[in-house]
């Protein structure tokens, strides 16, 4: 309670052994509470984001993945030749027994008045490429995902958009 979206906040604790005789604090956890929903427009190229496999994502998104050898998919890349303006991008993969998710932050006018417009590139021929676009309740819990759509990108090295509205 009172507490500000999106900050970063230590956690001490301590025993209070009677009013005039407390124990030294002690650090237990850095928690940061979810960050403020966003307005709308709301555009993203990543290009303000480091682009690593190592680097963390930004706060305010999520990411999940169950791909046991590369658990930082997805991740920002930087190559001209995979975005679509600017040099970065966002890198998805994942097999046909692993997931990666890209949790973006909540937004604050209801979800079923918003679309979702992206643009995809298919990278080799031996993926299906499907993207299930959706909304998730708990972005920590893969399992309250609810899919509103599939998409695949059809066209090698070639940029498609691709348009899902969230009134169904």
């Amino acid at each position: 309670q009172n507490l500000t979206p999106g900050t970063e906040y230590d956690i001490y604790v301590y025993n209070l052994c009677s009013a005039s005789d407390t124990s030294s604090n002690s650090f237990l956890n850095r928690v940061q509470t979810y960050c403020a929903p966003k307005a709308v427009p709301f555009t993203e190229d990543f290009e303000t984001w480091t682009a690593s496999s190592t680097a963390e994502i930004d706060d305010c998104w999520d990411r999940l993945s169950d791909y046991p050898t590369f658990s930082y998919y997805p991740y920002v890349t930087s190559s001209s030749t995979y975005a679509f303006s600017g040099t970065k991008s966002m890198y998805m993969y994942s097999t046909n027994t692993s997931y990666a998710a890209l949790i973006l932050p909540e937004f604050a006018p209801a979800v079923n008045t918003l679309q979702l417009s992206f643009v995809a590139m298919k990278t080799n021929t031996s993926y299906t490429h499907a993207l299930h676009v959706g909304v998730i309740t708990n972005p920590n819990d893969i399992s309250t995902f609810v899919p509103i759509d599939t998409v695949a990108p059809s066209v090698l090295n070639e940029h498609e958009l691709f348009e899902i509205p969230f009134n169904t």
